[in-house]
């Protein structure tokens, strides 16, 4: 599946699409419960100007994954810019609806985080003859790497760097097409 992906993507950045819509083709039989194949194919479509086609995969990919916020946000974008005020409405409400849905979802895991976090717990940080040491709890010189446990000074390892800046890559400056990465 790698090199199947790999190919696929290196056609999209060389701007062949046609072909690397015959490697997200191949990769969708072989995974077809995977949107992100699909939803790569119909984006080939919109690439190459090819609408219609484009459209009709996004309304499939919809049928099959309603909650599917890149699809949606093409579905809105292709029947704006085709002019199909009905459909554009329609997937503009589901988009709003969806995107409510998930917000909610986010904020009910922010706070179910937050109250697990916060609970008083037996286990780490805690035990019948005090508390164990964590890092939030010791001094700022309990925290040296080297006064923490028995830490011999001359055995610790310095990180030394390749060379290469933390920003470097091997895609230079060119733009990879953000909107053909799944989301």
């Amino acid at each position: 599946m790698d090199v199947i992906s790999w190919l696929g993507a290196y056609f999209v950045k060389n701007e062949i699409y046609e072909k690397a819509m015959s490697y997200f083709q191949r990769a969708s039989e072989i995974q077809p419960h995977e949107v992100k194949w699909q939803l790569m194919i119909a984006s080939c479509h919109r690439r190459i100007g090819a609408y219609q086609d484009a459209l009709n995969l996004y309304r499939s990919i919809h049928k099959k994954h309603p909650d599917n916020l890149e699809c949606l946000n093409y579905l809105v974008r292709l029947t704006k810019e085709l002019n199909l005020r009905d459909e554009y409405q329609e997937y503009s409400v589901k988009l709003s609806k969806v995107e409510r849905a998930q917000n909610r979802m986010a904020a009910k895991s922010s706070v179910y985080t937050q109250e697990v976090n916060a609970a008083p717990s037996e286990s780490p940080g805690s035990r019948a003859g005090g508390e164990v040491p964590t890092v939030r709890n010791l001094s700022q010189e309990q925290r040296s790497p080297i006064s923490i446990g028995n830490v011999d000074p001359s055995q610790t390892v310095k990180h030394v760097s390749g060379g290469h800046k933390k920003d470097d890559d091997d895609w230079g400056d060119e733009e990879l097409g953000d909107d053909m990465l799944p989301m």
